[in-house]
């Protein structure tokens, strides 16, 4: 296996793993909000703010999502682009040795 196809295999691995990553971080969100159920993070199933902590509970599920997003989104970039950034990794290798 030449230097660069090593490269561009090494960078697909990483882009679906970043993939897999993203969607499990997201993943959780993204039903309980397509579904509107209260999420598992969330404590409190009503709407009523009693104080200012309630807020910060509710919205915790946002650190899950946009991370979850990135990484969904980094890892298509990868698959996308593994050729080019593979070619660009193994440059300056010796494919003879």
């Amino acid at each position: 296996m030449t230097p660069q196809n090593f490269a561009t295999v090494s960078i697909r691995i990483l882009g679906v793993a970043a993939i897999l990553f993203g969607v499990i971080f997201a993943g959780e969100s993204l039903v309980k909000r397509a579904l509107d159920m209260p999420s598992l993070t969330s404590s409190s199933t009503s709407d009523a703010q009693l104080d200012d902590t309630y807020y910060v509970i509710s919205h915790f599920e946002d650190a899950w999502l946009v991370p979850g997003t990135i990484g969904v989104l980094s890892g298509i970039l990868l698959l996308v682009m593994s050729r080019r950034l593979g070619t660009w990794l193994a440059r300056g290798t010796d494919p003879e040795s």
